[in-house]
C-alpha cells in the first residue's frame, strides 16, 4: 500500500541531543518543583513537556514504520512499549510498596494498595480524577507515593489508541495529509475540552486524556511535519530555540497553584517545547542544542524516566517517616533518588531494552512487561487487604449531663470563651439580642463544664481504645449524608441547584442556612439533629476547598478559579431564600494570603468583616461558628502509630493557630454586629488538645472531625443557637 507524501517527506530520524537535554530539564523542573526547591512554583510544567516530546517521538516512530512497510504492526508497537515502560514502573510499584510497609503508618499503606492497583493498571489518572484529588495540593499532609503515576497512564493510554487513529487514517486517505488533518482536529477539540473543563471541572481537566491529548498532538504535528522542519531558515532556528528555551523555564516560574491549569495557560510550556523541537531539527550553532548538549545534561536525559519514577515516591515515604523535610533534607532526599534511578537504569531499564532474545519475538516484551505488572497488582491486592492492628484497651462512651439547665442567649461580641458574644461585654455597631427564651435548654457553660471534665480525663489516657467510634480503620467511611448526597461540592462543581440539600424538618417554619466548605460539613450530623428537633429546614451550602469570603479577590490570594463563581452563587441563593439564621463555618484560610503582614494584619480581619456585614444585610441573625482546633498530623494514623501511648497525638491549643487570627475573627464578629461561637474549649484544656474522648474518636485525619464527634457536639450546638431563634415560631 503506497501512501502518498510519506516516502520523502516523513518524520526525521536518528538521535537527537538537543531532546534528550530537554527530558533533562523537564525531569530536573519537575524534582525540585515536588520538592519545594527555589523559585519554580510552575515546574509541573515538565510533565507537559514530556507529553509534548512522547507525542513528538511516538508519531515519528509511527510514521517511519508506514514508510518502511506501509502498515503499522500494533503487536510490535505495544511490545516496544511494553519493554520500555513497564519493567521499570512495575519494579517502582513493588519497591514502593515493600518500603512503605515500614515507612508508612497502616491506614496509609491500605490506602497506597489502591493507588498500587491503579498504577499497575494504568488507570490511575482516571483513580485521582473520580476521587478529586488536587495535584497542586500535593504538598499537603498525606499525599500518595504514587501521585506522579497519572502521566504514565496518561500516556499508556495514549499509546493504546493512537496506533489505531494513525494507522486507519493512512488506511482510509493513504496520505500524509489526512493524518495531518486528524492530528489537528485532536487538538483543536482536545485544546477547546481543556480551556472548557480547566474552568468548570479543573480536575477533571488535569488528568484525563481527552483534555490533555492535544498536547500530545501539538508533537505529533510536528512529527507529520518532518523533513519540512528542515526548510526552516538558521535564523529562525535560532530564535525559536533560546525562545522556546525561555518559555519553558518562565512557564516554571510564573504559572503556579493559583493558574487555572492546564487550560490557556499550558500553551506557553507546549508552544514552547514545539519550538525548541523544531528549532533542533537541523541547525546546531547558535541555537540552544549545544547547551542541551552537555553532558551532564546528557546522563540526567537518558534516565529521566527512572528519575521520574523513583523521585516522588522517596520524598513523599521520606516525609512520612521523617516529618517535613527542610531544603537541605529535601536536596539530599532527591540526591539519593536519583542515585537509585542510575541504578535502576543500569540494572533494569537498559538492559531489557537492548536485551536481543526479548527484541526477537514482540509477545516476550509484552509477557515480560505484563508479568512484571501483574506481580505488582497482585502486592497490591495483598496489601489493601493487610490487616490493621486494633486497640489494646476499652473505653466507655463520653456522657453530657449537665445540671444546670438554663438557656442562655448568644449574641454578638467578643465574649467569654464558653458562651457565645454577649454585646453587654463589649459594645457593637448593632446587637442581634433577642428576649429571653420561653424554653429552657441546658446551658452552654454547664455542657463546656462537663466536656472539660471529659477532655481531662481523656488526656490521661494512653490506651487506644478497642471499641473507639467510628472504628479507626474504616474512618474515611464515616460521611455525614450530605456528602454522600453530593450537597458539598466537589472541585470544578459550582452550581447550586442540581441537588436538593435541605435537611432537618423540610417542612418547617424556621429556615436555616449552613454556609461554608467541608469544614461546614463536617458539622452537619450535628447541625442535623437539632434541626429536626427543632423544626428547622437546614438548606447546606457549602463547597470543598472553598471559603464563602471574597478572599479571592485578594492580589496574590492562593485559591482555586471556581471558588469565585461558587461564592457569588451563595450570595445569590441565600438572597433568594431569606433565612432566618445563616450559619458559617470553614477552614482557616488565612495561610491563604501570601504574606504574613496579610495572616496577621488587618486584612484578614477586613475580609472576615466585609463577608459578615454582607451576611447581616441578608438575615438579622448569624453565627460565625469557629474552626475547630488542627493537629499538626493525620489523628487516625498517629494513633495507630502510638497505640499504647495515644498522648502523643494530643497538642497544644497553640501549636496550629495564630492566636491572633482568632482574636481578629472575634473583632469581625463584634465589628459586623454577628454572633461568634468558639469552639476551642470544646476539644481542648488549656493546657492541652484531645483527639480521643472516652470511645468517640474526634478526628477523621489533620482537620476534619468525625461524623460521630459532630453528634457529640449536638448538644453544643443546640445551646449556642435555639436561643437566637426563640422568637420564631
Amino acid at each position: 500500500m503506497h501512501l502518498r507524501g510519506l516516502r520523502n517527506e516523513g518524520a526525521p530520524s536518528g538521535f537527537r541531543p538537543d531532546i534528550e537535554g530537554l527530558r533533562a530539564v523537564a525531569v530536573l523542573l519537575v524534582v525540585v518543583y515536588h520538592a519545594r526547591l527555589g523559585p519554580f512554583h510552575g515546574g509541573l510544567v515538565g510533565v507537559d513537556v514530556f507529553l509534548v516530546l512522547s507525542g513528538f517521538l511516538i508519531t515519528s516512530l509511527l510514521i517511519r514504520e508506514l514508510q518502511t512497510s506501509s502498515r503499522i504492526s500494533m503487536i510490535g508497537f505495544w511490545a516496544r512499549r511494553a519493554k520500555r515502560l513497564l519493567p521499570a514502573s512495575s519494579v517502582t510499584v513493588i519497591t514502593t510498596l515493600l518500603v512503605a510497609s515500614w515507612m508508612l503508618a497502616p491506614l496509609e499503606f491500605r490506602g497506597l494498595g489502591h493507588d498500587a492497583l491503579a498504577a499497575a493498571g494504568f488507570v490511575i489518572n482516571i483513580v485521582f480524577m473520580h476521587r478529586g484529588n488536587d495535584y497542586f495540593a500535593a504538598d499537603s499532609v498525606g499525599p500518595s507515593p504514587l501521585l506522579h503515576f497519572w502521566s504514565l497512564a496518561l500516556e499508556e493510554q495514549f499509546y493504546l489508541v493512537w496506533p489505531l487513529l494513525i494507522a486507519l487514517t493512512a488506511r482510509a486517505r493513504r496520505s500524509l495529509r489526512a493524518i495531518g488533518i486528524l492530528i489537528g482536529v485532536v487538538v483543536v477539540l482536545s485544546f477547546g475540552a481543556g480551556v472548557w473543563y480547566t474552568k468548570r471541572s479543573p480536575i477533571t481537566a488535569f488528568y484525563v486524556l481527552p483534555t490533555r491529548a492535544w498536547e500530545l498532538g501539538v508533537g505529533a504535528l510536528l512529527a507529520v511535519a518532518g523533513s519540512q522542519l528542515d526548510r526552516i531558515k538558521h535564523a529562525a532556528c535560532v530564535l525559536l530555540g533560546w525562545a522556546g528555551l525561555a518559555g519553558v523555564i518562565v512557564s516554571s516560574l510564573v504559572i503556579n497553584d493559583r493558574t487555572p491549569f492546564p487550560g490557556v495557560a499550558a500553551l506557553l510550556p507546549v508552544l514552547s517545547t514545539a519550538a525548541l523541537i523544531a528549532a533542533g531539527s537541523t541547525s546546531k550553532r547558535f541555537t540552544p542544542t549545544p547547551l542541551l548538549s552537555f553532558a551532564p545534561l546528557q546522563w540526567i536525559g537518558k534516565r529521566s524516566y527512572a528519575i521520574y519514577l523513583w523521585h516522588w515516591p522517596a520524598y513523599v515515604l521520606a516525609t512520612a517517616r521523617w516529618g517535613t523535610l527542610d531544603n537541605g533534607q529535601a536536596a539530599v532526599t532527591m540526591g539519593v533518588a536519583i542515585a537509585i534511578a542510575a541504578v535502576s537504569y543500569a540494572l533494569i531499564e537498559n538492559p531489557i531494552r537492548r536485551d536481543p532474545w526479548l527484541a526477537g519475538r514482540p509477545l516476550r516484551p509484552l509477557a515480560l512487561g505484563g508479568s512484571l505488572a501483574l506481580v505488582a497488582a497482585v502486592l497490591a491486592i495483598v496489601t489493601f487487604n493487610a490487616p490493621i492492628p486494633g486497640g489494646v484497651g476499652t473505653a466507655t462512651a463520653p456522657t453530657l449531663t449537665p445540671t444546670v439547665p438554663v438557656a442562655i442567649t448568644p449574641t454578638t461580641s467578643d465574649a467569654a470563651p464558653s458562651r457565645p458574644s454577649d454585646p453587654d461585654r463589649d459594645p457593637q455597631p448593632e446587637s442581634t439580642t433577642l428576649p429571653p427564651p420561653t424554653t429552657a435548654y441546658p446551658s452552654l457553660d454547664s455542657l463546656v463544664a462537663v466536656g472539660q471534665t471529659n477532655l481531662e480525663a481523656s488526656l490521661l489516657t494512653k490506651l487506644l481504645p478497642s471499641n473507639v467510634r467510628p472504628d479507626i480503620r474504616r474512618v474515611k467511611r464515616d460521611r455525614g449524608q450530605v456528602f454522600l448526597d453530593g450537597c458539598v461540592l466537589t472541585f470544578g462543581s459550582t452550581d447550586l441547584g442540581t441537588k436538593s440539600c435541605v435537611y432537618g424538618d423540610p417542612e418547617g417554619g424556621t429556615t436555616v442556612a449552613l454556609v461554608g466548605d467541608s469544614h461546614a460539613g463536617h458539622w452537619f450530623s450535628g447541625l442535623n439533629s437539632v434541626a429536626t428537633t427543632n423544626g428547622w429546614q437546614l438548606h447546606v451550602l457549602a463547597k470543598m476547598g472553598c471559603p464563602p469570603e471574597d478572599i479571592n479577590r485578594f492580589r496574590n490570594a492562593n485559591l482555586r478559579p471556581d471558588c469565585l463563581p461558587w461564592r457569588d452563587n451563595v450570595i445569590r441563593r441565600l438572597k433568594a431564600l431569606k433565612p432566618d439564621l445563616i450559619i458559617v463555618s470553614h477552614f482557616r484560610y488565612n495561610f491563604r494570603l501570601k504574606t504574613v503582614a496579610q495572616r496577621r494584619g488587618g486584612q484578614w480581619e477586613e475580609l472576615l468583616t466585609k463577608y459578615f456585614r454582607e451576611l447581616k444585610e441578608i438575615s438579622s441573625r448569624v453565627v460565625f461558628l469557629e474552626d475547630v482546633p488542627p493537629p499538626p498530623n493525620l489523628v487516625p494514623s498517629c494513633l495507630l502509630r502510638n497505640r499504647k501511648a495515644v498522648n502523643r497525638c494530643t497538642f497544644s491549643p497553640t501549636e496550629s493557630a495564630i492566636p491572633e487570627l482568632r482574636e481578629s475573627e472575634k473583632r469581625a464578629t463584634l465589628a459586623a454586629g454577628i454572633t461568634y461561637v468558639p469552639t476551642y474549649n470544646w476539644f481542648c484544656t488549656e493546657q492541652r488538645c484531645a483527639v480521643l474522648v472516652g470511645d468517640l474518636l474526634l478526628y477523621a485525619d489533620d482537620n476534619h472531625i468525625t461524623n460521630e464527634a459532630a453528634r457529640y457536639f449536638a448538644p453544643f450546638l443546640e445551646a449556642s443557637l435555639v436561643p437566637l431563634l426563640q422568637r420564631i415560631t
